[in-house]
């Protein structure tokens, strides 16, 4: 309608888009239940206002139609100094959230991304048979630079699909949409796949590997050694 839309789940049986799901309404639900009061100011939220519940026993998320922009239809500047934001919210968020509070997000450590490089290989075998080279040269990469990404420690909420569809901006502010694949995990996966979803658009690509904020997150060669694993397995 003009004034929400609904994201439902209906299939037989439960699925990832289910998990996706109750994983963005945890989040909604945890941001303006709880971590909102304890953030202090800043120029990035959440949808505004959400109600989760089920019909029938299928889950369903209604959000409120939110009169925004797309960060696309911005200057390239203004874009990247938004993403910096974006990343500094999550940042925030990572400071005062507290354990009990963790476990309503999944957790993906190192041994999750390790048992994720066989399916995603296949798959892109089978998808691209005439890349195989290029494909069994980002193995190699992963399997070289696998011990940096087992050393990191370090974590945060981590959003996992930042890109100028889901970063909005009207007269309140910035607002940050689409938690559903939102987990606790490296950091260095977000700058990755910021990085991956921006080197073929129009978006300088230099403005956003040269950005303050991400310097701040790939700060020593562990951290490029590990964030070269994460870009080649995404």
């Amino acid at each position: 309608s003009k004034l929400a839309f609904v994201k439902f789940w209906s299939a037989a049986r439960r699925n990832l888009r289910y998990r996706w799901l109750q994983n963005e309404a945890n989040f909604y639900r945890m941001f303006w239940s709880k971590l909102k009061p304890r953030l202090s100011k800043n120029q990035v939220v959440t949808i505004p206002r959400y109600y989760d519940s089920s019909f029938r026993d299928l889950p369903y998320l209604m959000i409120e139609r939110i009169k925004a922009l797309p960060i696309s239809k911005l200057d390239h500047k203004v874009q990247v100094k938004m993403i910096g934001q974006v990343l500094s919210f999550l940042d925030q968020i990572s400071a005062v959230i507290t354990r009990p509070e963790l476990r309503l997000l999944p957790r993906r450590g190192p041994l999750y991304w390790m048992l994720l490089m066989p399916p995603v290989t296949l798959g892109a075998l089978l998808r691209h048979p005439s890349h195989a080279k290029t494909i069994f040269s980002l193995v190699c990469c992963f399997l070289l630079n696998l011990p940096w990404m087992i050393l990191r420690k370090e974590r945060s909420i981590v959003h996992r699909d930042i890109n100028e569809w889901n970063i909005l901006k009207n007269k309140q502010g910035i607002i940050l949409i689409d938690f559903q694949l939102a987990c606790y995990a490296d950091p260095l996966i977000e700058i990755a796949i910021i990085m991956l979803k921006y080197y073929h658009q129009t978006l300088d690509f230099g403005l956003i590997t040269s950005s303050e904020q991400v310097k701040r997150i790939v700060k020593d060669l562990r951290a490029k050694k590990a964030l070269s694993a994460y870009v080649a397995l995404f």
